[in-house]
């Protein structure tokens, strides 16, 4: 009474004298994969699903600091900035994307604290960074903060948050 999925199996065997002889079937049930399968997919669009809900700016980094997801607030704000995902997306080091940043002297402090919380954070030795920087895009000054989380269940990496505190800010100022 049930459907099941199945996987088959066929060959021929010969004989001593090399004549098709024999026939062999291998019927296999793979329902059980199909359905861990499928389970995976509804996981992962999920996963994909909240990452892009999210308004912060989103990347996940490897334990190298290469950046290995992102969600399209992160996307959308590097375009917007002059940037593009071949500088800011994924497969780019997260190190590399600070060091404009760092080059340009007047945010260097900001851009090396930023790489040693986030080395520490990699290497286990702090469980979280924060850090609110001023960020100059071409078109306006913004406020961001910055947190950074490892990754749980032993995956290795970090999940890097760039939050915008503009407002926040600019209420704190008058």
């Amino acid at each position: 009474g049930q459907i099941v999925w199945v996987r088959k199996f066929l060959s021929v065997l010969p004989d001593e004298t090399g004549k098709p002889a024999y026939l062999v079937k291998l019927i296999t049930n793979q329902t059980q994969q199909r359905k861990a399968a499928a389970e995976l997919q509804r996981s992962e669009a999920m996963t994909r699903a909240i990452l892009a809900s999210l308004p912060s700016h989103i990347a996940v980094i490897d334990d190298e600091g290469t950046i290995i997801a992102t969600n399209p607030a992160w996307d959308g704000y590097g375009v917007r900035n002059g940037g593009s995902p071949e500088r800011t997306g994924v497969g780019t080091n997260y190190f590399k994307v600070c060091q404009p940043v760092a080059d340009n002297k007047k945010d260097c402090e900001v851009s090396e604290q930023v790489v040693d919380g986030l080395r520490r954070v990699l290497a286990g030795t702090s469980e979280v960074f924060n850090i609110e920087y001023p960020c100059y895009s071409p078109t306006e000054k913004l406020w961001f903060s910055l947190q950074a989380t490892p990754l749980k269940y032993d995956v290795g990496g970090a999940v890097v948050s760039h939050q915008n505190i503009t407002d926040r800010k600019l209420a704190e100022y008058k």
